[in-house]
């Protein structure tokens, strides 16, 4: 490739918004397999990247959010055959053992093209039944429960011993035994961690295998990023060197939204007067891709977590008239190589966390 290889993510955004009603098989499976012609790394099913609602417009992932993610990533991974498939655990109100038994399933079911996203705060996915025992648990220390969740729910991949038995007691959770289950395919599923705060950077740089950062994390000014902005990525390289682990084992995501028009006066009608919420990418094909391509050339991201600004538009403008355009500059490959997510990703083998838990977290909660 002549240029710094971008990775593309797709967030799915409101498929119960067809006319299929809350989950349309037939709109996700299109989706799921025109992303997938595009060569997307990862289709991440999320609640907590979900872009706020504008007036008029359908923003709205509840549909989603509220049927299990993992059971319609199962039956994305039965149309599919190289994409990879994220479903958001919310940290505040579900169990570690819980979550690595059903991810070890998806990635069995999908031949290792698992992954999950690291969802925090109460209102992560979590149903009405939920929210009142998550607020309890973020008072306690949502991003300290956080990282130990990570740890244990990364244990559970592999197991600490021979018998994959983990044994594990800390301030959150308390763990003896192990998912049952056979090693996944990948070893451990791929995990994304969502935020920009120096907490998050530190659950990030412990265990993450991508971390996904709001657009523009830089704005390319020369040969490089603003000084503003190269804080938080040296930060994030400090961190990461402290718990053992070089810059190229973490995959740095922009999330942005975008809108395409056949001219740069279209694209701009097309994205509307709401300066409330404006789309991230908005112009033709060529400038949307040298946007993308230029920002991963300046070393302020490896890629991008996509979705369209209009629920309606879906990707299939973006992979007809974007990719090849990014194709055709080197910047992105022309099919997948590997059949694992990590190997789309470029990832070694999952990351292990390391070192003392915040001495923050505080007490396990009762009850």
């Amino acid at each position: 490739m002549s240029g710094r290889r971008v990775h593309l993510a797709a967030q799915l955004v409101g498929p119960g918004s067809g006319p299929g009603g809350p989950i349309d098989p037939a709109s996700l499976a299109h989706t799921a397999r025109t992303l997938e012609r595009g060569g997307f790394d990862l289709l991440v099913l999320d609640a907590a990247l979900r872009p706020p609602d504008g007036p008029g417009r359908v923003h709205d992932l509840d549909a989603v959010a509220r049927s299990s993610p993992v059971p319609v990533l199962a039956a994305l991974a039965a149309v599919t055959g190289r994409i990879g498939l994220a479903a958001t655990i919310a940290t505040d109100h579900e169990e570690p053992y819980e979550a690595a038994r059903r991810m070890a399933t998806l990635d069995h079911l999908s031949d290792g093209r698992a992954g999950w996203v690291v969802a925090r705060g109460p209102e992560a996915g979590a149903h009405d039944a939920d929210r009142r025992a998550a607020v309890g648990r973020a008072a306690v220390g949502g991003a300290a429960r956080a990282r130990e969740f990570v740890e244990v729910a990364r244990r559970l991949d592999t197991g600490d011993d021979l018998t994959g038995t983990v044994h594990h007691d800390g301030p959150h959770f308390r763990v003896m035994g192990s998912t049952g289950l056979p090693v996944p395919p990948q070893a451990a599923p791929v995990i994304v961690h969502v935020g920009d705060a120096p907490e998050d950077r530190e659950t990030a740089a412990a265990a993450a295998d991508v971390v996904v950062r709001s657009f523009p994390v830089a704005v390319p000014v020369g040969d490089g990023p603003t000084v503003e902005s190269q804080a938080p990525a040296d930060d994030l390289a400090r961190r990461l060197a402290a718990h053992g682990r070089r810059r190229e084992d973490l995959l740095v995501l922009s999330r942005a939204t975008f809108v395409l028009g056949t001219t740069p006066e279209r694209a701009t009608e097309l994205a509307g007067r709401d300066t409330r919420r404006r789309p991230d990418l908005v112009g033709t094909a060529s400038q949307v891709a040298t946007a993308i391509a230029d920002h991963v050339a300046s070393g302020a991201a490896d890629g991008f977590v996509l979705a369209p600004h209009r629920v309606a538009d879906g990707f299939d403008a973006f992979v007809d008239e974007v990719v090849p355009d990014l194709v055709a500059r080197g910047v992105l490959r022309d099919g997948y190589e590997g059949t694992t997510l990590r190997e789309h990703l470029g990832l070694g083998p999952a990351a292990t966390p390391s070192g003392p838990l915040d001495a923050s977290a505080g007490a396990r909660p009762q009850g």
